[in-house]
């Protein structure tokens, strides 16, 4: 079991590399405008995919771990889905498009169609790799995802030294969707999954479509909440502006990978109990932790931002020193209370974090369409930081109501939590 952590803990680091060496060699290619059409094409793809799965892959992962339906079922109700979701938000993008064209201003319809027709793709990758966590392969669906990452930068480091335009950018990461794919179709081929069964079972499909969609909403709106500022920015400010946005954002969001990776390993040494008591002190512990190490973090991060931006990204990138500064409060702010997040939805009380993504999707809604006309960048910035803080207060207020632990307790980190922390780092480091 801990080799099972300790390698999705190394796959969590590995994929965020990829990600930060993604942003780089955009950014350094393609320029602000390069790198915002990419990231804002890419943002509109991962809208859709929450959109069209329709939870469906979280009802995967339990359906397939608990045998429920035949593993055939799931598999051909899986990829019947992805061809019909995939169409439909094919012709549901064609449509927003063409009926909003000035969100989308620097990305052509050429590019626009020729990226979202890959939908199909996208939608089975999600659908079938949740079939592998199912199956409880989770050390498997680590390396397939390192595959498709490295899969990818390489494309990515090969074509644009040829094809220094967006469409490159584009295609590696589509190529690497596609990979990801025929991947999991060819371990699910082996495993039987697409043996015996009806091709369709709509008993299967409605009780899927029923049990995802309750922990699918809080997701999406959250996803908004994150990415739905660069669609503003886009609208009122231009595409440049976003490529540059988009660079500060995964600065700050530096915060939460590292720190979330950590807690990824310490938080199973000290939630093994099924006891709602033990679960309450590892989620608290978890919590403090991010706090203390995000808040070390965003120091870090604040002195050395300017200098990040200039070396790795270039000149052009500079300007976004500001909007990271302003992000960075409400960053470490969230970042400890998304362990209190994943604590309220193991007890059950899902409509608790659908309640807290719905108002901090408003908050950023409204603050953008106030802020951004005016302070560009850092009124998105600022937009964010607020959202994150409302957010963040009303885990803290749902986690105190169902776990009865003390603020102290959630936000300050304990001497012996740093030592715990070291232990679970020697471990991680020895680990055969």
């Amino acid at each position: 079991m801990m080799k099972e952590y300790f390698s999705s803990f190394g796959t969590r680091i590995i994929l965020y590399a990829f990600s930060a060496l993604t942003a780089i060699i955009t950014a350094r290619v393609l320029g602000p405008e390069g790198r915002g059409a990419y990231a804002l094409l890419l943002n509109f793809m991962a809208i859709l995919l929450i959109a069209g799965t329709f939870g469906v892959e979280i009802a995967n992962v339990y359906f397939t771990g608990q045998k429920k339906f035949a593993l055939s079922v799931l598999t051909w109700n899986s990829v019947l889905l992805s061809l019909v979701s995939g169409a439909a938000l094919v012709l549901l993008a064609g449509m927003i498009y063409r009926m909003i064209p000035h969100v989308f201003t620097g990305i052509s319809e050429k590019l626009f169609l020729g990226t979202i027709i890959f939908m199909p793709f996208f939608v089975g990758r999600q659908l079938l790799g949740n079939m592998v966590l199912g199956l409880q392969k989770i050390t498997l669906f680590n390396f397939f995802s390192f595959l498709q990452g490295a899969f990818g930068i390489m494309l990515l480091s090969i074509g644009v030294v040829f094809f220094p335009q967006v469409w490159m950018a584009i295609a590696a990461y589509i190529a690497a969707a596609v990979f990801g794919f025929f991947l999991y179709v060819k371990y699910l081929h082996r495993e039987g999954a697409f043996r015996g069964g009806a091709l369709f079972d709509s008993t299967a499909l409605r009780e899927s479509i029923t049990f995802g969609l309750k922990g699918q909403m809080g997701n999406a709106l959250q996803f908004m909440n994150y990415r739905l500022d660069t669609f503003f920015i886009n609208f009122f400010v231009g595409v440049a502006s976003v490529g540059v946005y988009s660079v500060a954002v995964i600065l700050s969001e530096l915060l939460w990978h590292l720190p979330n990776s950590l807690a990824y390993v310490l938080f199973p040494r000290t939630a093994g109990s099924a006891d709602g008591e033990a679960m309450s002190r590892a989620a608290s512990k978890a919590s403090r932790l991010l706090f203390g190490l995000s808040l070390f973090g965003a120091i870090l991060l604040a002195a050395s931002g300017y200098w990040m931006l200039k070396v790795f990204f270039g000149e052009a990138f500079v300007r976004g020193i500001t909007a990271l500064w302003i992000l960075l409060p409400g960053t470490v702010f969230f970042a400890g209370t998304i362990t209190m997040a994943a604590y309220i939805g193991g007890r059950g009380y899902v409509l608790f974090n659908s309640i807290v993504s719905a108002v901090g999707l408003v908050a950023t809604i409204a603050l953008n369409i106030l802020l951004v006309p005016r302070w560009g960048i850092n009124g998105a910035a600022f937009a964010s930081t607020v959202s994150y803080g409302i957010s963040a207060f009303l885990l803290i207020f749902f986690y105190r109501k169902l776990s009865g632990a003390p603020l102290r307790e959630m936000l300050i980190p304990a001497r012996s939590d740093w030592r715990e922390l070291q232990v679970s780092l020697r471990r991680l480091v020895t680990q055969k």
